[in-house]
């Protein structure tokens, strides 16, 4: 899983950022449409909608991809916004 398929926008962080919990946003492959699943990842993480296909191709092919990382708070509220939607997503927790 060493795909990254990130908006181009990286949320902004403070110069602390070490000291802030971070995480990534995995998506896994599904029985979803690719248009529903790029319609959601330009919705709710903000992709271009070549970026979004881009990772749902590589979740087809290598059964998960990387879609955002950042913040905590900020990655729970799109898994909650995707999972709303029946995407088959989870949240990684990074050590700093």
């Amino acid at each position: 899983m060493d795909q990254i398929c990130e908006p181009k926008k990286a949320s902004a962080r403070s110069s602390n950022a070490k000291s802030d919990s971070s995480c990534h946003l995995i998506l896994y492959n599904d029985s979803h449409s690719n248009s529903y699943i790029v319609d959601c990842l330009v919705d709710v993480c903000k992709h271009e909608p070549e970026q979004a296909e881009q990772c749902v191709y590589i979740s087809r092919v290598k059964g998960s991809c990387k879609i955002a990382s950042g913040a905590t708070d900020e990655m729970k509220i799109m898994f909650n916004k995707l999972k709303d939607r029946k995407l088959h997503v989870d949240l990684k927790f990074v050590d700093f």
